[in-house]
């Protein structure tokens, strides 16, 4: 449900086995879906869209259990291997991007304000350090996916 199976002949090298040993000649490929990844977006944009005037702190809170959600269901999956983590980190910071250009009016004043950096990690979006609570949004890559052999 919501995934994309499929084999790829590779040569004897690179090739999986079978309980037997014997080579099988393939490898198999399990992805998210195209739907499940475009429902995803969807579903993240229209969180964005929400909190157009809310501020940075309530956009995160609702954010981070729909991709920690979504991105836990595919743990088990290849997404990481064939980049669909980091396809889906790429258009989310788009529409942060978006988001920020729209509260500040320039992109500049935009990634000052929202993004920051943590841990030698830049462009982390996520509230100062100087607020009681500071929050951060969580990435797709951050979570571990399963390597098929």
């Amino acid at each position: 449900m919501g995934h994309h199976i499929q084999q790829y002949p590779v040569g004897k090298y690179r090739s999986a086995k079978n309980p037997q040993g014997k080579i099988l000649g393939f490898k198999t490929l399990i992805t998210p879906s195209a739907k499940s990844s475009k429902a995803h977006q969807e579903e993240i944009g229209r969180i964005i869209k929400k909190h157009r005037s809310s501020p940075q702190a309530e956009l995160i809170k609702d954010l981070n259990p729909v991709i920690r959600g979504w991105t836990s269901y595919y743990t088990n999956s290849d997404a990481k291997t064939v980049g669909e983590l980091s396809k889906q980190d790429s258009l989310t910071y788009l529409k942060l991007r978006r988001w920020a250009k729209r509260r500040c009016g320039n992109i500049n004043t935009g990634h000052q304000r929202y993004w920051t950096s943590i841990d030698g990690n830049n462009w982390v979006f996520a509230t100062k350090k100087g607020e009681a609570n500071p929050l951060r949004l969580l990435k797709h890559s951050e979570f571990s996916c399963a390597l098929t052999m």
